[in-house]
């Protein structure tokens, strides 16, 4: 497991493609499962709360609060939108401009796991905002793929992949919210990888920076 700080109050480390956040009552490997394994000792189940969750087939950085009054704080600067994430993703088309933002309504369906964007004024739609940037073009699979870099402003299910897709630029390998791959031709990955990811010691409030480099499973 990459670890890129840990202390008694919580842990940052870097999800790989294909790993649950956390156990869904299946068998499979999950983040929150293997922290408490790292953690254990002879006394009681280790407390380990997640803060950011990803997607299965999104990889990037994670925190993990330690104990409840870290878990607290930490969710206090999340839901405060204090905590900066940025990502990088790769997506079908151009975008135009080459940098801007994505204000949408989101709605989430429970029975099938995924989220579509919807009117203003829908029943249980969440405004969703994120901004992009450009970084780079290439050709993969004879299609054209940006490199994007991602702030996001709001945490929604799927929010990046959904907002993406119903702007006309999905994510590569998606095979919710991408048309062009299925189970077979996604490799069990979304081009989306969390890279950057900014908070405050929920105890010390010391400003606290980690950044990765996206690792993609792709030949350009």
């Amino acid at each position: 497991m990459n670890i890129l700080y840990e202390d008694n109050d919580i842990c940052v480390c870097v999800k790989p493609q294909g790993i649950l956040a956390q156990s869904n009552r299946s068998f499979d490997t999950d983040m929150v499962s293997l922290l408490k394994a790292r953690y254990k000792t002879s006394g009681s189940e280790p407390y380990i709360a997640v803060i950011n969750r990803l997607d299965r087939p999104v990889s990037g950085i994670m925190l993990f609060a330690r104990n409840k009054s870290a878990a607290s704080a930490l969710t206090k600067q999340l839901t405060g939108h204090t905590i900066n994430k940025q990502y990088y993703a790769l997506c079908v088309g151009i975008p135009t401009p080459p940098k801007g933002d994505f204000n949408d309504y989101l709605l989430k369906d429970s029975k099938t796991n995924t989220s579509k964007i919807v009117k203003e004024g829908t029943k249980d739609a969440k405004l969703s905002k994120l901004s992009y940037e450009l970084i780079d073009t290439y050709t993969v699979d004879n299609l054209n793929v940006s490199l994007v870099k991602i702030d996001l402003h709001t945490g929604r299910h799927h929010q990046i992949r959904v907002q993406f897709s119903g702007h006309n630029l999905p994510l590569l390998y998606d095979t919710k919210y991408n048309p062009l791959y299925n189970t077979t031709r996604s490799k069990g990955l979304v081009a989306l990888c969390a890279c950057h990811l900014e908070f405050r010691h929920p105890v010390n409030g010391k400003a606290m920076s980690f950044s990765i480099e996206p690792e993609w499973d792709i030949n350009f």
